[in-house]
């Protein structure tokens, strides 16, 4: 199955690439939705998880700390090793989300979605202002049991930068 890249800066960016799914029926999503439900033969296999706090990122890849397991569904979420492992095989959606705080415009802030310890898809953003925002990187996977899933960040600003609270990863089995 080949999915059609598509940029996604906000939650309804993914209707795109949910529609180009043949046999799924996943309803649109909006700011206002929730995904938790997205699922496939009555199944519903997922998992979310965030940071409790900001971070910090200096000019290293970092792992994102998500230290808080908000919802895991046939999914072994590790809050001390921030990383989602899969207990059923199959294609699953993932979406990863760093809300970079202090960015310094013009410099580069990438978002990772790392697979077993290698980069898997990742999304660059130079700001045009120095205002938080999101970097949101998506990926359609075939995972197979015991496969991870983390979420990493870099900065190039040679400026120390910080994530906020609101940092999220989450990965849904279609």
């Amino acid at each position: 199955m080949r999915i059609t890249p598509y940029k996604i800066q906000s939650i309804e960016d993914v209707n795109p690439v949910f529609e180009q799914i043949p046999g799924i029926n996943i309803p649109k999503v909006n700011a206002k939705t929730s995904i938790y439900g997205i699922s496939s033969g009555g199944s519903s296999v997922n998992s979310k998880m965030h940071a409790s706090s900001g971070q910090l990122f200096q000019a290293a890849l970092v792992t994102v700390a998500l230290d808080t397991s908000d919802l895991a569904n046939d999914v072994t979420n590790d809050t001390g090793a921030y990383k989602m492992t899969i207990t059923k095989a199959g294609y699953y959606l993932l979406i990863g989300k760093i809300t970079w705080d202090t960015p310094v415009a013009g410099k580069s802030y990438w978002t990772y979605l790392y697979k077993n310890g290698s980069a898997l898809n990742s999304m660059i953003t130079q700001p045009a202002a120095a205002a938080a925002f999101s970097g949101i990187v998506t990926e359609l996977a075939y995972l197979d049991v015991g496969d991870y899933i983390q979420l990493k960040g870099y900065q190039n600003s040679g400026s120390n930068v910080y994530s906020r609270a609101e940092t999220n990863l989450f990965i849904c089995k279609i």
